[in-house]
């Protein structure tokens, strides 16, 4: 095998010799990039001579924020292979070793929203709306089906709410850099902010819609209400990490949702005490991270609460991240240990009431009288 090595940083590349007839190809070939915005990624491509066309045999990619400065550091980095019909082959590896040197970091300036806090927080102190910025500052898209387009064109979507907000698409192949800042106004209910990275299409045909590569979804209340940089996992619709994208986040002002008590029977609640009988409030605030129909790019989701006898029905909320505030009273009687929420589709809950995710919530660790606020995997 005739094999060459092909480095990118940001819009510039460097390609090593070729050796010939090795499958240990040794290069030992120094290159040095100069670049003024920090691009997020290491690129490395060792590709086959060929006389039918050149082919990628393997990719490894290193984040660049991971290297100290002006020190030599020295890694073996799994190379994921292809086989011959350009498709990745995960029960094959091989290794790659690289020795790296960041000279100096850039200083590139981040561009970030010029607000007033103050000013923001005064006006949506009466309403309980929040805000929050988030700089888009690089990505690097890993997904396998995707490295196949050699032109692909990347741009970042942020969505809270019914709020869409877009970066400008990025020609860079796998590692783009945007440094966008952006000024999310968040409603009273936000509970998240969805990323998603799409490939724009390349057809003119309008009704063709951009494929979404991967996406996640930030939490509101794991924000910092200081600046904060960090790299965030994406995944695609198999649930394998198909990007990585760096984000800087800053929590302005946190929006303020009021939650929806049940009302409380205390006539009833002490008769049913009498009987041995306990009584469990739970309120339903939100999901995150639903999966939708493909070619709808919706659900209606509906959720089923259980425990025991007990059992009550929330109406659907449409979206990846619905919002409910729904507010349940249950039942207890001895014995019961545990709460299941159900999420049907609600075309599935009429027909055959089949549900795609639960979540159970052991309730004999809650102490009684205490409040419980958090997230639980589905």
């Amino acid at each position: 095998m005739d094999c060459y090595a092909q480095v990118r940083v940001g819009g510039e590349s460097f390609t090593s010799r070729v050796m010939k007839k090795s499958s240990s190809p040794f290069w030992n070939e120094r290159f040095s990039f100069a670049y003024e915005q920090l691009p997020g990624m290491i690129e490395i491509d060792v590709k086959e001579r060929r006389q039918d066309g050149d082919r990628v045999v393997g990719t490894c990619m290193i984040r660049i924020d991971e290297l100290p400065a002006g020190e030599e550091v020295q890694r073996c980095c799994i190379l994921r292979l292809r086989d011959g019909r350009r498709r990745w082959n995960d029960r094959r590896q091989a290794v790659l070793r690289v020795a790296m040197n960041l000279f100096q970091r850039s200083s590139m300036k981040v561009e970030v929203p010029r607000v007033d806090v103050l000013k923001v927080k005064e006006e949506r102190a009466s309403s309980g709306r929040g805000a929050c910025s988030i700089v888009v500052l690089a990505a690097s898209i890993v997904s396998s089906s995707y490295w196949e387009q050699q032109s692909s064109s990347f741009f970042i979507e942020l969505l809270t709410n019914e709020t869409r907000t877009y970066t400008y698409v990025d020609q860079h192949l796998c590692s783009p850099t945007w440094n966008s800042p952006f000024l999310i106004d968040l409603e009273a209910d936000a509970q998240v902010v969805q990323v998603v990275v799409k490939r724009k299409s390349s057809s003119l045909d309008q009704r063709k819609q951009d494929a979404v590569v991967a996406q996640t979804s930030l939490v509101l209340a794991d924000m910092f209400h200081q600046p904060h940089a960090a790299w965030y996992e994406l995944r695609g619709e198999d649930g394998e990490v198909a990007a990585s994208i760096r984000l800087l986040t800053h929590m302005l002002c946190a929006p303020r949702l009021k939650l929806n008590y049940p009302h409380r029977n205390v006539h009833q609640m002490k008769m049913n005490d009498a009987k041995g009988i306990g009584c469990l409030e739970v309120i339903v605030v939100a999901a995150r991270d639903i999966p939708v129909e493909k070619e709808t790019g919706r659900r209606e989701t509906t959720l089923a609460v259980k425990a025991g006898r007990s059992k009550m029905v929330i109406e659907g909320r449409g979206g990846s991240n619905p919002v409910w505030n729904h507010p349940v009273a249950l039942d207890i009687d001895y014995g019961v240990r545990n709460i299941t929420i159900e999420l049907h589709d609600l075309s599935s809950l009429r027909l055959d009431g089949s549900c795609f995710g639960k979540v159970e919530i052991d309730i004999e660790s809650l102490k009684e009288g205490e409040e419980v606020d958090a997230w639980h995997n589905v």
